[in-house]
């Protein structure tokens, strides 16, 4: 992938990139970083940061990603989302920031169904807007104890 997308052929512009892989029958989750943001998993009171590094994507030629794994606790919750959810102008001329989305997500990983509405509303909240600047994803993958 990195030889196929190189930033010299992209107008130096490279991507980011979290890939995981979700054993369902044994909730082992196998997961390597591209230079994106962690994914954080939500069990309760504890949130863990999947935060392992790399180079982002078209950097380095070469480039090796580390794979790690985990293994999720029933009833956790797993999280990813692009940076256009954390990267969003505020009134003070700031950035919600990355911090604040991962205390948003902490907060709200209990809301059950309305999780991910509840999110995207508190960070629409905090940038004084309903609308976002840039492309925003968000994803939930909630862990039950069936295979």
């Amino acid at each position: 992938l990195n030889r196929a997308y190189q930033m010299s052929d992209h107008a130096e512009r490279f991507a980011t990139m979290w890939f995981g892989v979700l054993d369902t029958r044994t909730r082992r989750l196998r997961y390597a970083c591209a230079g994106h943001h962690a994914a954080m998993v939500v069990n309760g009171e504890t949130v863990t940061q999947l935060d392992e590094r790399g180079y982002p994507i078209g950097v380095v030629d070469e480039a090796h990603y580390k794979e790690q794994s985990i293994t999720l606790e029933p009833g956790s919750r797993l999280y990813q989302f692009s940076d256009g959810l954390f990267e969003q102008a505020t009134p003070s001329d700031g950035q919600i920031g990355l911090a604040a989305i991962r205390s948003i997500i902490a907060g709200r990983a209990r809301d059950g169904g309305k999780a991910l509405e509840s999110i995207i509303a508190d960070a629409q909240s905090a940038a004084g807007t309903t609308r976002f600047e840039d492309d925003v994803s968000l994803v939930e993958v909630d862990v039950t104890n069936r295979p």
